[in-house]
């Protein structure tokens, strides 16, 4: 009876797997980046509000609503069907998401790593739990998810200037912080240098301009990425219901 049992169990256990993965995945993942928010949000040892000016704890604010709402739905899907898996969500706004986190990880390792690496104790806070969360883990964990469980629908290309909203609101408001005066943890009136109009001057709007064109140009890549997605998921499609 015993053995019987096993090998019912051994022949369903693919199928669990394929059940629990995505649950699984978006829980750890949610876990993640909510403990980097924590951790980032006590840069000295003290609550910092002011980390929440910043694009990058902002973006993985957006991720961590985003992980969220997966795992809440993909829990509702495992209690109510029991045979059927589905793991594909919310896939206009998981498109946003994915630009907006991938801007985070680029940006910073390109530009803000080196800048980091040449300041005291730079290693150690390059690699700490905190920075490495915020500006890897959690980017890696989205296009994991991204590229692994959604599915996307048929693309448009208008979602590719939507991904815009988000960073374009967060340059007019930092702007904003810092013509008025404000001033960081940091000492500095801007979250990073290439918005700071005291030091950089005109070249902001180059920066904004190059950093604009460059978030396009990774938009319109992973667009065209989906298009052969959505085609091929759609040849799959057809040919199983032949």
């Amino acid at each position: 009876m015993l053995w019987y049992h096993v090998k019912v169990m051994r022949k369903d256990l693919p199928h669990l797997i394929k059940r629990f993965l995505p649950l699984s995945f978006r829980l750890i993942a949610l876990i993640i980046t909510l403990s980097g928010l924590i951790v980032a949000t006590f840069p000295s040892g003290v609550f910092t509000p002011d980390v929440y000016f910043y694009y990058t704890n902002l973006s993985n604010v957006l991720v961590l609503v985003f992980f969220l709402l997966l795992v809440i739905k993909s829990a509702e899907d495992l209690i109510r069907n029991k045979d059927k898996v589905k793991t594909s969500y919310y896939e206009r706004f998981a498109f946003i998401v994915l630009i907006d986190i991938m801007l985070t990880f680029l940006v910073y390792w390109v530009l803000l790593a080196p800048k980091t690496l040449a300041t005291p104790n730079g290693t150690s806070k390059l690699f700490s739990y905190s920075n490495l969360t915020v500006h890897a883990i959690v980017p890696i964990l989205v296009i994991i998810d991204y590229f692994i469980f959604i599915r996307p629908k048929a693309p448009s290309f208008r979602y590719v200037f939507l991904t815009w909203v988000f960073p374009l609101s967060y340059t007019i408001m930092s702007i904003i912080i810092g013509l008025s005066g404000y001033t960081y943890y940091t000492g500095s009136h801007y979250p990073y240098f290439f918005l700071d109009f005291e030091t950089q001057g005109a070249l902001v709007l180059i920066w904004i301009i190059v950093l604009l064109a460059f978030f396009t140009v990774l938009a319109t890549g992973v667009y065209f990425l989906d298009r052969k997605r959505y085609q091929k998921s759609l040849e799959t499609r057809i040919n199983s219901e032949k």
